[in-house]
């Protein structure tokens, strides 16, 4: 099930919930927009965080024409390194940002998330992982609160 952060998914037996990464981005997307409008285009922390989620966006819009099986490989060989990466700067962030604040938001999201957000490695057959159901929306639309709550089968 693609599935939002809301916990009362966890636990329903033979369902494997699948991370929203467009969520994930948006929660970024709130925190350069809770900056002060002097530092909203700024390299700030809240940017790279950004950055790592627009980068898992792009590969998959490289992808969307590819077969499942390409579209898997591709996802281990291009997307495992920036996951890795992402993975290893949430680390380093968590202990020097404000919880409450909205950058800390999103770094705890992402870390409270990081189970279901690897989901995306594990299989193609999950096309809007990274997109969400309303992809368009999704990945152009900054803010656009697209649904994830998307049955997929379990593998």
């Amino acid at each position: 099930m693609h599935v939002d952060g809301y916990t009362g998914y966890n636990g329903l037996p033979g369902i494997t919930l699948v991370g929203c990464w467009a969520h994930a981005r948006r929660k970024f997307t709130e925190a350069l927009a809770a900056l002060p409008k002097e530092k909203q285009n700024a390299d700030v922390a809240a940017r790279h965080g950004l950055e790592f989620c627009n980068r898992l966006f792009a590969l998959e819009r490289e992808l969307k024409n590819v077969s499942d099986e390409t579209r898997y490989l591709e996802r281990l060989k291009r997307g495992q390194p920036i996951i890795d990466e992402f993975k290893a700067w949430l680390d380093y962030q968590k202990p020097r940002v404000l919880p409450k604040s909205a950058f800390g938001q999103a770094v705890s999201y992402c870390l409270n998330q990081w189970d279901k957000l690897l989901t995306y490695l594990l299989t193609a057959a999950w096309s809007s992982i990274i997109t969400g159901p309303n992809a368009q929306s999704s990945l152009l639309l900054s803010g656009e609160k697209g649904g994830c709550s998307r049955t997929s089968p379990v593998e």
